[in-house]
């Protein structure tokens, strides 16, 4: 039996539905514009605009009021201190606290930029592995449909040998619970079609229609710190380091200006003899209380870099046994798919011999479509195989950046 032969059932099984892109990179396009990754980048472009917001100076203070004014009989020209004024302030924080915030801001930012980067990883690896799943699928039920008719021919056979008078009841009830079970599988396998479609849904928004796809692998250094996850880690250390140079900043004193303009009448009969008057301050705050506040921050954002450096070791460790553990899968199932490629080229050559005797008299049908269900079940477990290849080199393909593929 050829292969070709075995898949005929194929193109009407795999998934199908409007289809909203042509090819690969159309879906692609369509997951970089994901609402995940957007929320994500929005978030960014807002830490943006908080660092270009954080050395702004805050909002000036214009005042107007009077003082000195005799409640009993109020007027500006029966007692001396009477006066109109008019006043502006302008608080200074200290430069370094702001650069110091800023850096805060862009640090998270950054953040969020290596996240959308590794969730656009992700959800492309999802989509990978889903059209492989598809296929897998789609390839099992064209091998269980084709079980279907080798053992409604197996029946028939069978039938034949108990009208003949041959004790073949058994082997008639061994066959039907195996037509049975090849039609659960079918179920089963369409149920997950189900959920397959429902997931490209949530991904692109379509079921994509059946094209071929090659699975890029990404080439992974060997080292963790080029994963997206240890990248994270390693950002989480970075902003601690602009939280202690906010803490640092916070010695520093702050600054700030006042002027007010003082408008006096003379006077009846320019009894009050003066003109207006001006006032001018300059502000400096002291860090007298060091010990119960700045200090204390200090002291935490301190505590919060030596967190971040563990959680960043730990990562590494942890990924270092991700990474090992999948592309020990990822080979396995290579491996797997070459050792039951080949049984199942042996079983071909088996197959074709069981025929050739078969017409030629010496044998009964029974065993080359015996053979015939075994080759396909091998089949099945090949597509399976592939499937197990492709989920854990798109696994792995997930957590290693977008630069790295041959």
């Amino acid at each position: 039996m050829r292969f070709s032969i075995l898949i005929i059932f194929f193109a009407t099984v795999l998934l199908a539905g409007s289809v909203g892109a042509e090819g690969i990179d159309d879906y692609l396009t369509v997951l970089d514009n994901h609402p995940s990754i957007k929320r994500i980048l929005y978030a960014k472009e807002s830490l943006e605009f908080q660092a270009d917001a954080a050395l702004g100076l805050p909002d000036p203070v214009l005042s107007f009021g009077v003082e000195n004014v005799p409640i009993a009989d109020p007027s500006f020209d029966q007692y001396l201190p009477s006066s109109k004024t008019i006043g502006f302030s302008q608080n200074i924080p200290n430069r370094k606290y702001r650069k110091a915030q800023q850096g805060v801001i862009l640090q998270s930012a950054q953040a969020q930029k290596i996240l959308a980067e590794y969730n656009r990883s992700r959800l492309h690896a999802l989509f990978y592995t889903k059209l492989a799943e598809s296929k897998r699928i789609g390839e099992q039920l064209a091998f269980e449909e084709k079980k279907k008719q080798v053992i409604e021919e197996l029946k028939q056979f069978y039938q034949g040998q108990v009208l003949a008078g041959e004790p073949a009841f058994q082997k008639t009830f061994a066959i039907e619970l195996q037509l049975s079970e090849v039609e659960k599988r079918m179920n089963d396998l369409g149920a997950e079609l189900r959920v397959v479609e429902a997931k490209f849904i949530q991904l692109v928004g379509v079921v994509p229609g059946d094209f071929s796809v090659t699975q890029h692998e990404k080439i992974w250094s060997g080292s963790v710190e080029t994963l997206y996850p240890v990248l994270l880690a390693e950002q989480k250390t970075r902003l601690a380091d602009e939280k202690i140079k906010v803490t640092d900043a916070e010695f520093m004193p702050d600054f700030g200006l006042a002027a007010v303009y003082k408008n006096r009448e003379d006077g009846a009969g320019n009894s009050f003899d003066g003109g207006d008057w001006f006032s001018l301050q300059f502000r400096m705050t002291l860090p007298l209380w060091a010990a119960s506040s700045q200090t204390p921050k200090r002291d935490s954002a301190r505590s919060g870099k030596r967190s971040a450096l563990y959680n960043y070791q730990d990562v590494q460790r942890s990924w270092q046994m991700q990474m090992t553990t999948i592309e020990s899968k990822k080979e396995a199932a290579r491996s797997n798919i070459t050792i039951l490629k080949n049984k199942a080229t042996a079983l071909e050559q088996s197959i074709d011999a069981l025929k050739s005797t078969y017409v030629s008299g010496q044998t009964s049908l029974e065993p080359s479509l015996l053979a015939e269900l075994s080759q396909l079940t091998l089949l099945s477990r090949i597509s399976q195989e592939e499937e197990t290849y492709s989920r854990n080199l798109q696994q792995a393909n997930a957590h290693i950046p977008t630069g790295n593929t041959p």
